[in-house]
């Protein structure tokens, strides 16, 4: 089986541990479980739209893991194809990348930060990265939440692993001040996952509209007292991030 790994390349951030990026040891333990279980892990994305996704694959130490022998691709030297989402009035139609397709599992793996635009990214945003830059422009012209949520339903990852280790705030998604959270959340339910890691940061879910839409559309569970959470309480662990706003 092959199993994609998504991080999130958006561009090269001021140090490793900016919390812009997924960091590569995330990926390096995440790919080293699946081959364990027999799979073969692939990791793979395209940077933000006119940003270098080898520039960040260097700066942030991927490289070294393609020495290492783990493949990692640069999605936007891939080809991509249309591919329809029904049910999308968004998207209908959309540019995805070829290694997005062939997979027979995603594992999604996104970063904990604050967003200019969508006031928080973390899982359900991380999947626009596996369209090309056409399709990633579009969304943004019509409607970017229903277009983030719509994506995310196209894809739907077997699980997600969020890398809080080291977060941001403030002007996010790369040029915020680093947090170090040093949190793992990992969830088969994205909405779920987006909604505690919102509350820890300090947003309702019915402020982020990425995540109140994606519960609205059935893609997973925003409310608290349905989720069941292991490890610490989140509560133990909350701290107020700055908003991009402020």
């Amino acid at each position: 089986a092959l199993v994609l790994l998504k991080p999130n390349l958006v561009e090269i951030p001021y140090t490793r541990e900016s919390g812009a990026v997924t960091h590569p040891e995330i990926c390096r333990a995440v790919a080293e479980m699946v081959m364990e279980r027999g799979a073969v892990p692939v990791i793979a994305d395209g940077a933000g739209m006119g940003s270098d996704t080898e520039a960040v694959i260097s700066f942030m130490g991927y490289d070294r893991l393609r020495r290492d022998g783990y493949t990692v691709l640069d999605l936007k030297k891939e080809k991509a194809v249309w591919v329809k989402n029904p049910g999308a009035t968004v998207l209908p139609r959309m540019r995805v990348f070829r290694p997005a397709l062939a997979a027979d599992l995603l594992i999604n793996l996104p970063v904990m930060k604050t967003h200019d635009q969508t006031e928080i990214t973390l899982s359900l945003k991380n999947l626009k990265g596996l369209l090309a830059d056409s399709s990633k422009k579009t969304v943004h012209q019509r409607a970017l939440f229903r277009g983030i949520t719509e994506i995310a339903s196209f894809f739907r990852p077997s699980l997600t692993i969020l890398d809080g280790i080291y977060a941001q705030e403030g002007v996010g998604p790369v040029y915020g001040d680093p947090v170090e959270m040093d949190l793992v959340l990992a969830a088969r339910d994205m909405v779920a996952l987006d909604t505690v890691a919102g509350l820890i940061m300090g947003y309702r879910p019915e402020e982020v509209p990425t995540t109140s839409l994606a519960a609205q559309m059935g893609l997973g569970v925003a409310a608290l007292s349905k989720i069941e959470i292991t490890g610490l309480p989140w509560e133990t662990v909350r701290r107020r991030f700055k908003r991009c706003s402020e």
